[in-house]
């Protein structure tokens, strides 16, 4: 994909999407796309199956769109079936949010609150998936 404009919108309009900012972590809290979670290249291959699944909408962006493509191809050759490289942020027309929140932040947010769950409710709070019926 070409446009980074025409991705955010197919972005928004996806059930469940990712949007994921492969650029460096300065630049992701000087200004990113609201939404966008920061996610390095080198550490995407480890770092994007706690955030979506195989069949998960991912979106990527970078600065240029160079890093985007290439990270596209490797989770592609991973299984990741809907993954699409929107470009660079640098022909964006929307607005930016600042601050930080990197993938590995959330799965730590995640377990922690996990834990803290355990913790204080013990298993009285205990469901096992088996248990969840079907959607």
């Amino acid at each position: 994909m070409e446009d980074i404009n025409q991705g955010i919108l197919l972005y928004k309009s996806a059930s469940n999407a990712v949007l994921i900012d492969l650029r460096d972590a300065e630049d992701y809290a000087e200004g990113h796309i609201p939404g966008a979670v920061s996610m390095l290249p080198e550490t995407i291959r480890e770092q994007i199956a706690e955030i979506a699944q195989k069949d998960t909408p991912i979106f990527l962006y970078c600065y240029g769109g160079m890093r985007s493509y290439q990270a596209e191809a490797l989770l592609q050759a991973r299984g990741y079936r809907h993954v699409s490289s929107i470009g660079g942020i640098d022909q964006y027309d929307g607005e930016l949010e600042e601050g930080s929140c990197h993938a590995g932040a959330i799965a730590q947010m995640n377990i922690t609150l996990e834990q803290l769950t355990r913790d204080h409710f013990g298993d009285a709070l205990r469901i096992d998936r088996d248990d969840i019926p079907e959607a």
